[in-house]
């Protein structure tokens, strides 16, 4: 059975009851890295706006030749978000089916089983007050 993006997104609200607040918190530019590993600018880049849209920048991947493409390349989806959890869906490369990954919050990042999202950029950018007044 071939599951559609609307398909996934009933079965994931019926386990984790999804809050736009929670959208429009966790909106901004992550880095992607394996657990166990550090993050750097070499790693993948998830963008995920207030909307619920996600762009995925993939900064290397392997080439069917086995040589090794650093063009970047990117993949959109779509994203959602609970206190406490992103879950975020783009259609795989290799057979086109839609794949969820759901991140819980640990400490200061988002974790699954295999990865991490480290926030690097909060979208929009945080009004703050200035650190001299006058």
């Amino acid at each position: 059975m071939i599951m559609t993006l609307a398909t996934i997104t009933a079965h994931a609200q019926k386990e984790i009851s999804f809050d736009p607040t929670f959208t429009k918190k966790y909106a901004g530019t992550y880095h992607m890295a394996a657990v166990g590993s550090p993050v750097s600018n070499e790693n993948d880049k998830y963008v995920l706006d207030e909307t619920g849209m996600a762009t995925w920048t993939i900064f290397s991947s392997n080439k069917p030749d086995g040589t090794t493409s650093f063009a970047p390349m990117t993949i959109k989806g779509t994203w959602r978000a609970a206190e406490g959890v992103i879950q975020i869906c783009f259609r795989a490369r290799k057979h086109g089916r839609i794949v969820p990954q759901t991140f819980r919050l640990s400490g200061d990042v988002f974790s699954s089983d295999k990865a991490y999202l480290k926030l690097m950029i909060i979208s929009p950018p945080v009004q703050r007050e200035p650190i001299i007044k006058k």
